[in-house]
């Protein structure tokens, strides 16, 4: 017996061919990843380039566009926090991070776990980047409690850490709006 997996055993998944290596990682273990959204620059995997989010010119609906594709175009169901990582030009970078089931009520603990784990991964996927954050909810789109709250609590965190979130983005089944740019 070894501790090289057993690639027998494991399915391989049914993804896009621009996913390149990373479905090869045996830390992988077969669970579902979270939807990648390509660049706009050249990739070392071939990843087809993706319109940049440009902050001096970006429209709102540009960047409701960006988090949609990369969110697969899941609107409202359970409270979720969305965290797409972006890179120094601002262009979606192939990471983003779905916290399901969210509390309500904002967590100062929770907020403080997630801006730690977000200036690790923007470190190591995207130097010098930024996140964006989205909202999703049954009845959102707007600027309700739910938003208003970790909105406050991860802007704190984020900026005693030095993460720039770079936008927030509200969606609901029937409507998406940004609510801070």
């Amino acid at each position: 017996m070894t501790n090289e997996p057993d690639e027998t055993s494991r399915p391989e998944p049914t993804s896009p061919p621009h996913w390149g290596a990373r479905w090869g990682d045996p830390f992988h273990y077969g669970l579902p990843r979270p939807p990648r959204v390509p660049d706009a620059g050249p990739r070392p995997d071939g990843a087809p380039p993706a319109p940049a989010v440009d902050p001096g010119s970006a429209h709102e609906a540009d960047l409701v566009e960006v988090v949609l594709r990369a969110i697969g175009g899941q609107r409202g169901g359970a409270p979720t926090l969305w965290f797409l990582v972006l890179d120094g030009g601002d262009r979606p970078a192939p990471v983003v991070l779905p916290v399901e089931h969210a509390s309500v009520a904002p967590s100062e603990t929770v907020a403080d776990l997630l801006v730690r784990v977000l200036v690790s991964v923007v470190q190591h996927e995207a130097p010098g980047g930024s996140v964006l954050i989205a909202y999703t909810r049954e009845g959102g789109g707007a600027h309700g409690a739910f938003e208003r709250g970790w909105s406050g609590v991860l802007r704190a965190m984020a900026a005693r850490a030095g993460l720039r979130i770079r936008a927030e983005v509200a969606i609901g089944p029937h409507r998406a709006g940004v609510i801070r740019a």
